[in-house]
């Protein structure tokens, strides 16, 4: 396989602003709801545990580089069943809940441009999947990326529908 020139440059831009994030932590401005404050715990909780159990599948070929591990395989069950990425997927919620939890307006920047930088990152690390695994691309026409692939069916059956 091919050397990966991105990969470290995604991981310090993400560790960065990780960092960013977690020195944000003094900068409540505004509380949120309490009914709002219920669902960002709710999301904080369930980002953790798709990191948790994504984590926890990949076992030994877990790395922060997108480039896979040699005699890497291909995980499609558990959480990878329905994304593609659910540790991104995973940290990015987790990040906004709890900036929304917080009334931190600083974080909550600061997770909208970590959710934007794990997507660029998970397409390039599409891009070095196909090429390790043949099956890819069919696993990647059936699952999401991000966000898992019925929000997106249950939307064009509802454009279909009204166009008729």
């Amino acid at each position: 396989m091919t050397r990966d020139r991105k990969g470290p440059a995604y991981v310090v831009a993400q560790l960065l602003i990780i960092g960013l994030y977690l020195s944000a932590m003094r900068y409540q401005i505004f509380d949120a709801p309490i009914a709002l404050r219920w669902i960002a715990i709710a999301g904080f909780v369930l980002g953790l545990v798709i990191m948790s159990a994504a984590a926890m599948q990949l076992n030994k070929y877990l790395s922060p580089l997108p480039k896979p591990k040699e005699k890497s395989r291909l995980i499609t069950s558990g959480a990878y069943k329905y994304v593609r990425h659910p540790i991104y997927a995973g940290l990015a919620l987790s990040a906004f809940a709890w900036a929304i939890l917080k009334g931190n307006p600083v974080q909550l920047a600061l997770s909208i441009a970590l959710a934007g930088l794990l997507n660029f990152k998970a397409k390039h690390e599409e891009k070095l999947l196909e090429r390790m695994f043949s099956s890819y691309s069919v696993y990647g026409s059936k699952t999401g990326e991000l966000l898992p692939r019925f929000f997106w069916r249950a939307r064009k059956s509802v454009t279909a529908r009204d166009q008729l």
